[in-house]
């Protein structure tokens, strides 16, 4: 399927973000309509370039009328796609072969991604990182998936105590890194007589 897309002068495109994991209160709604408006503008934006005109075809789906709604705003917003000439429209899959074959294509991404981003979790995707990243990347546009930034790890120890010092005490650690001020040590050495008298020799 790849070589005739190849063959026929054909582009791939996708665009997703990585999940927040081990979370339960997942918004998928949200995050579908948020990721549906940004693939939307990705695409107007490389059909802008190219002077080309673009339509969606959606499968069907649970949240059908958000994803209308979140087209028409990105459609006709401040900032409307005006390269996209109609909202998207729906198709049922097993009627439809252009859809099976973006399934499939989707599948295929979704796995890739997946072992990229959890490579120990997913080790069973391994083959199809082989097999397929670089022939579907040959043949990708403006396609990308946004990582999520890694938190940096708690300290384990517990910083330094800092000691308030005050101003007196800034200007002359000032004064000694100028070496303005001199430190000396005094070694102080007491001084002992001893007087010997001739009869107790």
């Amino acid at each position: 399927m790849m070589s005739e897309i190849r063959r026929r002068e054909g582009h791939i495109f996708y665009y997703g973000r990585e999940k927040i994991r081990a979370n339960e209160d997942l918004n998928a709604n949200g995050l579908y309509t948020t990721v549906f408006s940004h693939a939307i503008r990705r695409i107007d934006d490389y059909c802008e370039r190219a002077g080309e005109n673009f339509v969606i075809v959606l499968d069907e789906n649970s949240v059908r009328k958000e994803l209308l709604v979140t087209a028409a705003k990105t459609m006709f917003g401040s900032n409307p796609a005006r390269r996209m000439i109609s909202p998207p429209f729906e198709v049922e899959r097993h009627l439809n072969q252009n859809i099976q074959a973006a399934d499939w294509i989707a599948t295929i991404t979704g796995r890739l991604w997946s072992h990229r981003l959890d490579p120990v979790g997913f080790e069973n995707y391994e083959p199809y990182q082989r097999y397929f990243w670089t022939r579907l990347h040959s043949m990708t546009e403006h396609s990308t998936v946004m990582k999520r930034t890694e938190k940096k790890p708690e300290p384990t120890h517990k910083p330094e105590r800092t000691v308030e010092v005050g101003a007196l005490g800034h200007l002359i650690k000032e004064a000694q890194d100028r070496h303005l001020i001199a430190t000396v040590t005094t070694k102080i050495t007491e001084e002992v007589s001893i007087e010997i008298k001739p009869d107790e020799c």
